[in-house]
């Protein structure tokens, strides 16, 4: 037996397949894009990946793509150094992923024929794979991307990130949907908006050099407002960001005094 398992051992070694595992480089690879254009894995040195595998007709693969959506591409969408892309390993043809893209409601670009990102990643669908800013592997999902899942994802994502700058959060002050009060603030800060009463909410809160410091409280839509502590929030200037089960989002400033 021992023999045997030498032998099988030489024979991968000898045939060039290498299981890809945390802490390895990622290989390289290019996916044509749904809508035009293409994705290199090398040309995004510098940047934090979110890969997702997944199949375009997959059941669990269709109720689980939401998360990579408002778990994990939500949160980071507006951070310089941070990129996501999807990729069809079931190799269907436009039609068939964009089908997929409209029953996950997935913003971000999904690659066409991804099947040998399987063999390549040593994975298979319904997968996150994240890959740090030097283009090594640090988080492989070793199951489908439930909640729990991207969580993981997105706590590694942010390790990474450090601190990266967001690209930009306008602050829609012309909107009168939501107010807050009192502003300036000092331990609390108070949120109103009759959104509130017809659909849930997520709840971040981001200092001015961008970083996230509040992220993913959910507020249900049981009344008008809700109110926050924001004694960990820096002095001046911050910025609430709620956004709403129909993917509308509303940025307002306020200040901590």
């Amino acid at each position: 037996m021992k023999k045997l398992t030498i032998l099988f051992a030489l024979i991968i070694s000898c045939s060039g397949i290498q299981a890809q595992v945390v802490g390895d480089a990622a290989p390289d690879f290019t996916l044509d894009l749904l809508g035009g254009g293409s994705f290199k894995l090398s040309d995004q040195k510098g940047k934090v990946v979110s890969l997702f595998l997944f199949g375009n007709a997959c059941p669990h693969c269709k109720t689980n793509g939401p998360n990579t959506e408002t778990d994990i591409y939500s949160v980071y969408k507006n951070y310089v150094d941070f990129v996501a892309i999807g990729g069809d390993t079931w190799d269907g043809n436009s039609s068939a992923v964009e089908s997929f893209r409209t029953d996950t409601n997935i913003t971000y670009p999904l690659g066409l024929k991804a099947g040998s990102l399987e063999s390549l990643f040593s994975s298979t669908y319904d997968r996150l794979i994240i890959i740090d800013k030097e283009g090594i592997i640090r988080y492989k999902s070793d199951q489908n991307v439930t909640k729990a899942e991207a969580a993981r994802a997105s706590q590694v994502i942010s390790e990474y990130l450090g601190d990266s700058q967001v690209l930009s959060i306008p602050a829609q002050e012309d909107s009168i949907s939501v107010v807050l009060f009192p502003n300036p603030a000092i331990e609390s800060l108070t949120i109103q908006s009759e959104l509130l009463l017809t659909m849930d909410a997520t709840l971040r809160v981001y200092n001015m050099t961008g970083r996230c410091t509040q992220t993913n409280q959910t507020i249900k839509n049981s009344e008008s407002q809700v109110t926050i502590s924001i004694q960990d929030q820096p002095i001046g200037v911050n910025i609430i960001e709620l956004t709403f089960e129909d993917h509308s989002k509303i940025r307002k400033l306020f200040v901590k005094n």
